[in-house]
């Protein structure tokens, strides 16, 4: 697909009617010997430590970060710009390869960057840090019997936060390679005979005790390369990287990346319980536009992880349908429970099962949804649910826990459900999802619409509590699920709000406002 892109000044052209969009593929580096081991975690190393240097000498404090929030987006741009000609040019006096340098750069930049737009969203978020490379067992002691011994909340979370900190010690961070380009970046390189798959790392300066002269293909093999990404044969020189032999599988790499895409960017990753290194690589991949004429509205819930419904123009109902949240809650229920037994123990807990449970559920859910825009031809539409992290924004008091509510927005899937839609919808060419406001659209009735907290019915469950999982409008009578008539609604408020002329909210008439498109449609419908 990406092959028939034409090119224009070296970059490849998105055709008319097509969308550009990026997918990763982990690749393993296949049996390093010792001495290239060493070269990638020295590499490494570097990196980590200049990263820490710089984010620790132009990290602004709190005060500065408040600044930067209340500047307009030109002038965060423009400030942001500045910043990074001097983190570029400290970290290009770093003894660096020359990718390892632009890649710490840019990532000073974006931590930067992603802190002050992270305050705005949630509660008590600290400047950032990096994980120590080294940590005695003196030092692990000393903070676990800190932690056993403390006599209040704040002392005790103190403690916590140096254990965990202490646990967390040599664990190197990615090395990024932003450029396709044999001396500042990498090469994705293939055998066209065999189809065996090779990396080139730009890893080290020419100046570092690693390097040496390594020729690309290697004489000795007699043997023929070429750049996957530009299909053409290459030969060369270099002081400054290793060519690395990557595993690869038919099905996974071959099919979906290497015959599609393109590759654009790479990230190496050292798996240290593992004692592997991992290369993942982004591909681009041109896929054709979709132009859509329905809409599918997706209630995200506890309960029900994802309620969809497929409308057209006039509200008409095509499909429904709903995505269990209960086996995710339950497990998430038992890992917390265990969780808090431990740490009440004085146990650091890595919480990487919940957060394995809560991927895959998350993913069947995006998967059904965007099945069911590609099938109906719809454009998804969620709510915009930024407001309910006003809770978690509200400064929390030193030593106090979080309130229920907070635990609860964390356990719901609901942001991480948002992310994996938006990239799903682009590799099928789909729109991105459309957000309108959630006030009233599990209280409105998609028949009249009537709006009314007594159209949501409360009844006792099973378990003692209330449930109120049903909806009866008290104007029309109209009856439904209360997940699937909200997706209803979310879904004919996107149809109404792309419909609109404009939307000047405060001088909008009132036969162009929702409730009387909800009327219209329902005289069309009959």
């Amino acid at each position: 697909m990406a092959e028939e892109t034409p090119k224009r000044g070296g970059k490849r052209a998105t055709p008319p009617g097509h969308v550009k969009v990026f997918k990763t593929a982990v690749f393993k580096i296949h049996n390093p010997s010792k001495r290239r081991r060493a070269v990638l975690l020295d590499s490494m190393k570097r990196a980590h430590l200049a990263y820490g240097k710089l984010l620790t000498r132009f990290m602004p404090d709190d005060e500065e970060i408040q600044r930067l929030k209340t500047f307009k987006t030109f002038d965060r741009r423009k400030e942001l710009s500045a910043l990074r000609l001097r983190v570029n040019k400290e970290a290009r006096q770093a003894h660096l390869a020359n990718n390892s340098a632009d890649a710490i750069a840019q990532d000073v930049i974006d931590q930067i960057s992603g802190t002050a737009g992270l305050q705005n969203e949630q509660e008590d978020v600290g400047l950032p840090g990096v994980a120590r490379l080294n940590a005695s067992q003196p030092e692990y002691e000393a903070a676990l019997q800190g932690l056993m011994s403390s006599a209040d909340l704040m002392s005790e979370n103190d403690f916590r936060d140096e254990l965990l900190q202490v646990t967390k010690s040599g664990s190197v961070r990615p090395l990024n390679f932003v450029r396709t380009r044999a001396a500042a970046g990498f090469l994705l390189l293939r055998d066209p005979n065999d189809g065996r798959l090779w990396a080139w790392l730009n890893l080290h300066p020419a100046s570092s005790r690693f390097a040496r002269t390594v020729a690309v293909p290697d004489p000795n093999e007699g043997r023929e390369l070429i750049n996957v990404k530009t299909g053409e044969f290459i030969s060369f020189k270099s002081k400054v990287g290793e060519r690395f032999a990557l595993e690869m599988s038919r099905d996974y790499h071959e099919v979906d990346y290497l015959e599609q895409g393109e590759p654009q960017t790479a990230r190496l990753y050292h798996r240290q319980e593992r004692d592997e290194f991992e290369l993942h690589i982004t591909f681009q991949f041109v896929v054709p536009k979709q132009e859509t004429t329905h809409w599918i509205g997706v209630d995200r819930g506890i309960y029900n992880l994802a309620a969809l419904s497929v409308v057209d123009g006039d509200g008409n109902v095509l499909h429904q349908e709903r995505v269990s949240g209960m086996d995710l809650r339950h497990v998430q229920r038992q890992i917390e429970r265990r969780t808090a037994g431990l740490q009440k123990r004085g146990k650091v807990v890595r919480d990487k099962k919940r957060l394995a449970h809560a991927n895959e559920a998350v993913h069947v859910a995006a998967n059904a949804i965007v099945a069911a825009a590609k099938k109906h031809n719809a454009r998804v539409v969620l709510e915009d649910l930024r407001n309910l992290g006003a809770v978690r924004r509200r400064t929390r008091i030193p030593g106090t826990r979080r309130s229920g509510f907070n635990v609860l927005l964390n356990r719901s899937q609901y942001e991480k459900l948002k992310q994996f839609l938006e990239y799903k919808l682009k590799l099928e060419g789909l729109p991105q999802p459309l957000f309108i406001r959630a006030a009233g659209t599990s209280q409105t009735c998609p028949e009249c619409g009537h709006w009314s907290h007594k159209n949501r019915i409360k009844r006792q469950g099973h378990d003692g509590g209330f449930k109120m999982d049903a909806f009866k409008c008290v104007e029309c009578g109209h009856a439904a699920d209360a997940d699937e008539n909200a997706a209803r609604v979310i879904a004919m408020k996107g149809a109404w709000l792309t419909q609109l002329p404009k939307k000047n909210w405060a001088t909008m008439p009132d036969e162009l406002k929702f409730e009387a498109y909800l009327k219209e449609a329902a005289r069309r419908r009959v």
